[in-house]
């Protein structure tokens, strides 16, 4: 009946399971009733459907088998024994069930998920009476969401602060004067149906029953002795009071819409209302034009069902995150003395012009943008950007961070002449759907796997400035690993600085078939330092090395391996290995 401690020595454990259970073995009876699939029951279906629903958890869980009690104890959840637990004492108070809570817990003021805690700041577990109905509502209604409205004077406050009378309804679990659960079955005008498990301390199973410590249970009763009720909360039920409506249609507005936000810790699942796995404007239509029918056809909230994908991208205010014109920018994550772009609000945008500069709207701050991508601990972190198909960069970006596009539908990125871009780090474009790509004269570094796994990227051309020369000095570890379309790629270089093509391996995929070019017509001879991979490509031809006034030499890791080619003729021809 009362939720106790859990205090069991691992002595006292081996003993019960080695005596008591076994002792008990010929008494545990077990069923192997499969429940109805009711993750997509509508309203309706839960209704229509209701008394087959409870005939199933009565076989699952009898109260009597053969005239004789059932017990809901021992160690399966799922099941029952018929012997009963001893709560004054021996090793039989052992038996009874503690369970994990089945859900998250949402509070009906906030939609803010809350945790319930032991003496010891543990998660709390459920046991006997409570654990039972908690049970009930988990085979029911198969969900992994339930709100606790608190009852005070017999009612309860939803989201907005409006009170409302409690009535019960099929499938509450409602806690009495906080010392016992009981699960509503039936509820109606003249009375109150319900299961319970331990309503005179033995774990017995309970079915059809009306009273209660000699009380019967009404909703006048319940109204006056609960403590709180928990249910499952309605798909599009925003704030909680049991209804769908214009208010509701203004609470999606004014979060979803307005910046990805969310009420509290609302899942996904809750803006669902035509239940499709996707939140956009037609669910804030379904709401706002709720009629009795569609109302009738809503479903629960229900993460269980399947994950949502949403139009909107969240802005994470509370972190300094910030919206401009639709782009969404962050501070948190920036390395290079600005603000990030991160992505876009709308995930039907599929192009974005980036700007120069952007003004927080919560301090009236104005940033540089200086970087692309939101490079976080875990990355990828591409939730903000991964529908973006083309995107244009402003000059002052002066880097593409880590995993920038990783796996994006990135089909084009343009660079402005006077681009001050010195890095793109590793991973930035890994699998992207790039065809070409031109990158600015100012890039001084590929990272390693910059662009690997772009399958369709046929080109890539480095800018020349004004000499016609770029800052490009290093591409790292298989930066093109996996471009096997690749096959042209043009760096120009008049300086005496040596381009250094991997620090251990080759940058180009073994089955690429490329030309790279390397024009230069000053009087200093330009370098590129191969690694082997990349040496053994342009011994085979299938790196085909078109020079001006250049030296190229094989590098083995760090160490130097020997001169392919040295060529003082200036034009642009085909070399070959010594």
């Amino acid at each position: 009946m009362k939720t106790r401690k859990r205090i069991i020595s691992a002595v006292l454990s081996a003993a019960i399971a080695g005596g008591v259970l076994a002792a008990n073995s010929a008494s545990f009876c077990l069923t192997a009733s499969a429940m109805t699939n009711t993750k997509f029951y509508t309203q309706q279906q839960f209704e229509s459907n209701w008394y087959s629903l409870i005939q199933q958890e009565k076989q699952k869980y009898p109260e009597k088998v053969n005239g004789q009690q059932c017990y809901w104890n021992g160690s399966d959840p799922d099941s029952y024994t018929q012997t009963p637990c001893l709560h004054n004492g021996g090793y039989n108070f052992m038996m009874c069930m503690h369970i994990s809570v089945p859900f998250t817990q949402y509070e009906s003021t906030t939609y803010k998920s809350f945790r319930e805690v032991d003496l010891q700041n543990r998660p709390k577990e459920y046991s006997q009476c409570i654990a039972f109905a908690a049970k009930l509502q988990e085979d029911i209604f198969q969900t992994g969401d339930i709100i606790r409205y608190d009852m005070v004077n017999g009612q309860y406050q939803d989201l907005d602060g409006n009170w409302h009378t409690y009535y019960p309804k099929n499938g509450d679990s409602v806690r009495i004067d906080n010392h016992h659960s009981i699960f509503i079955t039936n509820a109606n005008y003249s009375g109150v149906t319900f299961a319970q498990c331990n309503a005179n301390d033995q774990c017995e199973i309970d079915w059809d029953a009306t009273q209660y410590e000699n009380q019967t249970i009404t909703a006048a009763y319940l109204r006056q002795h609960a403590s709180y009720v928990e249910r499952p909360a309605l798909c599009g039920d925003l704030n909680l009071d049991g209804n769908i409506n214009s208010r509701d249609a203004a609470i999606f507005a004014e979060t979803m819409m307005t910046n990805g936000g969310r009420i509290g810790n609302t899942p996904d699942s809750a803006f669902d209302a035509n239940n499709d796995l996707r939140i956009d404007e037609q669910d804030y239509n379904r709401i706002l034009h709720m009629s009795g029918s569609a109302f009738q056809s809503t479903r629960y909230v229900n993460g269980s069902r399947g994950v949502c994908t949403s139009r909107w991208n969240r802005v994470y205010e509370d972190k300094g995150d910030f919206l401009v014109n639709g782009g969404i920018y962050a501070t948190r994550c920036n390395t290079e003395g600005g603000v990030s772009f991160i992505g876009v609000l709308d995930n039907n945008v599929t192009s974005f012009s980036v700007p120069e500069q952007v003004t927080n709207p919560a301090n009236g701050q104005t940033y540089t943008v200086t970087e692309i991508g939101y490079a976080a601990p875990q990355a990828p972190n591409t939730i903000w950007i991964k529908n973006l198909q083309s995107v244009s960069v402003p000059k002052t970006v002066r880097k593409i961070a880590k995993k920038a596009f990783h796996n994006t539908s990135l089909k084009s990125i343009t660079f402005t002449n006077d681009s001050q871009l010195n890095e793109i780090d590793e991973y930035a474009f890994f699998g992207t759907r790039l065809t070409s790509i031109t990158l600015p004269s100012s890039l001084t570094t590929i990272c390693a796997n910059a662009f690997n796994s772009c399958a369709q990227l046929e080109s890539v051309v480095i800018r020349a400035n004004s000499v016609n020369d770029c800052s490009l000095r290093q591409i790292g570890n298989n930066a093109f690993q996996g471009c096997t379309a690749l096959d042209y790629f043009r760096i120009p270089n008049n300086t005496v600085y040596a381009i250094r093509f991997g620090t251990t391996t080759g940058v180009f995929d073994a089955n690429a078939s490329l030309r790279l070019e390397l024009p230069n017509t000053s009087s200093t001879q330009g370098v590129l330092n191969l690694q082997t991979a990349d040496a053994n490509k342009f011994r085979n031809s299938s790196l085909r090395i078109y020079a001006g006034n250049y030296r190229i030499r094989e590098y083995n890791g760090s160490s130097y391996v020997r001169q392919l080619v040295s060529k003082s003729n200036k034009a642009l021809e085909w070399v070959y290995p010594s």
